[in-house]
């Protein structure tokens, strides 16, 4: 377990009787982990079920739930159009999601620009929790998400404080369907997973290398 000049024994050993543990108390259930250096995988390796019900061990090509990395590669997407001059940084919202308002709060009337959306300074709050969490996918989140928000207030005036908001990357994946003309799931396939070889990874349970090897999602076992 070298590379390079590097000797990684240690840490694999460290791991290995850390994630051990974790899994034998029941603080994880499954888990498949990868030690990179530069390009090379030097060791990978995986740990309890990924599906405890159907007794399915997880595997190091086990596919999981990728979580808030998605805003990574939907901020990908955005820069995308921008370079293809088919939406710009700047420009509000609106004027690629015109059924998008909040109602007023505050005198600052600063328009809520794309940018704002990549940068979580929108001002916009930052979850719904109805429909955030679904076994299978939901259409109709978008929808409410943009009905909810028009109900309601900002939490604070655009462009003033940095705060994490997984509802402007909602919007900011509207945005691409609605510049792109395409879902946004099909956007991403095409225009960043599907280029880059990602065969592995998806918005949707939509590919066989997904659907056959996905792990059960567990909360508090």
């Amino acid at each position: 377990f070298t590379y390079g000049h590097a000797d990684y024994s240690n840490t694999i050993r460290e791991v290995t009787a850390l994630v051990t543990n974790q899994v034998a108390d029941g603080s994880i259930v499954g888990l498949s982990i990868a030690l990179v250096d530069g390009q090379r995988v030097v060791w990978q390796s995986a740990f309890g079920m990924a599906d405890v019900a159907q007794g399915i061990p997880a595997a190091t090509d086990t596919v999981y739930r990728i979580g808030s990395c998605s805003k990574s590669f939907t901020a990908i997407g955005i820069l995308q159009l921008w370079e293809d001059s088919l939406l710009d940084l700047e420009g509000p919202v609106t004027n690629y999601l015109a059924d998008f308002s909040q109602l007023p709060r505050f005198t600052n009337n600063t328009p809520i620009s794309i940018r704002m959306l990549l940068n979580h300074q929108s001002g916009i709050p930052g979850d719904m929790f109805n429909g955030m969490f679904t076994i299978t996918p939901w259409s109709g989140f978008s929808a409410l998400l943009r009905q909810t928000l028009a109900e309601n207030y900002p939490t604070m005036p655009p462009n003033t404080i940095n705060s994490y908001d997984n509802s402007a990357y909602v919007l900011a994946g509207d945005v691409i369907a609605a510049v792109s003309g395409a879902t946004f799931p099909a956007f991403m396939q095409t225009r960043i997973l599907g280029p880059l070889g990602m065969d592995s990874s998806s918005f949707l349970c939509d590919k066989a290398a997904i659907s056959n090897r996905l792990a059960r999602s567990y909360s508090g076992g």
